[in-house]
């Protein structure tokens, strides 16, 4: 069992989008998904084409829900622990910026490969999108955007836009939310942090994303991105059912990822 301390390389960002942890049947998703194929037609397609870097994300069916791949043009080298806690937290901001599982790990997150089948469901892993590198000023320019225009850009990424109505929150019937308080030009984070109805007020970033997400029991975890949390390329056989692909490795596992 490889340590998040022992990581050395980060070669690209999982985003696990589990049907489990969605908040269906609501104000923002209206259609329930039975599976990773129609999560993406339904909705994950239309996230990931709301912002640039994300457009460019490769999306594989799990064999049960959907995993969505930054690739890296260049493996980041992690050579301290300072720049490792650095591209933790970045990371993590991106896996926030879509609905995405929030008890999946980040620089130990694993997918399987293109091909395999999920042990849990019976069902092939299918490649459903592909996808371009992408480099590591774009990831930073991207966590940037999420610190600095939290709620708007979280809008534009859930419902397309950063004005709608009527308000995902409130539902009133002549109400609008805005990705923005009015009169502000400022990127102090509680204000870029929330939007703004004339009906609720100030609207915290927390409240739209809960519109979206909900959390899970632990007996209810999807396996393919929590299964053992090793980041060899290639784990004994013994060990594992399948050669789950890592996003990130320790030096002694470098030498043919």
């Amino acid at each position: 069992m490889v340590q998040q301390h022992e990581v050395t390389l980060v070669r690209g960002i999982l985003l696990e989008i589990d049907g489990e942890c969605l908040r269906f049947h609501g104000s923002v998703l209206d259609l329930a998904c039975a599976d990773g194929y129609e999560l993406y037609e339904q909705h994950v397609r239309g996230w990931l084409d709301n912002h640039p870097v994300l457009r460019k994300a490769e999306v594989r069916f799990s064999g049960r829900w959907v995993h969505c791949i930054l690739w890296l043009d260049r493996p980041i080298e992690i050579r301290s622990d300072r720049r490792r806690e650095l591209w933790d937290a970045v990371i993590r901001a991106v896996q926030r910026a879509l609905p995405s599982d929030p008890e999946a790990p980040s620089l130990l997150a694993m997918t399987r490969p293109i091909g395999s089948t999920n042990s849990k469901t019976g069902r092939q892993v299918e490649l459903l999108r592909c996808g371009e590198p992408v480099t590591e000023v774009e990831v930073l320019n991207l966590v940037e955007d999420l610190s600095r225009r939290g709620f708007a850009t979280a809008m534009q990424i859930l419902l397309g836009s950063t004005t709608v109505s009527p308000c995902p929150v409130c539902l009133a019937d002549d109400s609008s939310l805005h990705g923005s308080a009015p009169r502000y030009g400022t990127s102090t984070p509680d204000v870029t942090s929330r939007g703004w109805c004339y009906h609720c007020g100030k609207v915290p970033l927390a409240s739209l994303i809960s519109k979206v997400v909900k959390g899970r029991g632990e007996d209810e975890r999807d396996d393919d991105a929590h299964a053992g949390g090793a980041a060899c390329a290639e784990p004994p056989r013994d060990e594992y059912d399948e050669s789950d692909i890592p996003f990130s490795t320790t030096a002694d596992c470098q030498g043919g990822a």
